[in-house]
């Protein structure tokens, strides 16, 4: 038999007891609007590709406005460890809202990572 001894606690958090090990970093979920609003992104570009539809066509069957639909193609190009950082919470700070107020993201990854972090 093997006995490990890590330090670690109980930590209430809301209405849950949960089993803290001491040193390991708690990342914060990610929030639904967040997750609605990346995966609608991907929806989005996969339409303008796959179905090779324009974002007129697809602004008017989702009833959005064309800006709208350009500002999510824009967040379907982050870098992919953006978007997985976004969607376990890694960026706590930047709500869908702020994401959707500025989509003005360089297209090169390493840039896109640097305005994130400056943000």
């Amino acid at each position: 038999m093997t006995i490990v001894s890590v330090p670690a606690r109980l930590k209430h958090r809301g209405n849950e007891l949960r089993f803290v090990i001491d040193g390991v970093v708690e990342e914060a979920p990610a929030d639904a609007s967040m997750i609605r609003l990346i995966t609608r992104a991907q929806i989005v570009r996969n339409r303008l590709i796959d179905d090779r539809a324009s974002i007129d066509d697809v602004a008017r069957e989702e009833n959005l406005t064309a800006s709208y639909v350009t500002r999510l193609v824009r967040i379907s190009f982050l870098a992919p460890d953006i978007i997985a950082g976004l969607l376990d919470g890694r960026y706590s700070d930047l709500t869908a809202s702020r994401l959707m107020a500025d989509t003005r993201f360089p297209l090169d990854w390493q840039k896109q990572r640097e305005a994130l972090r400056a943000a």
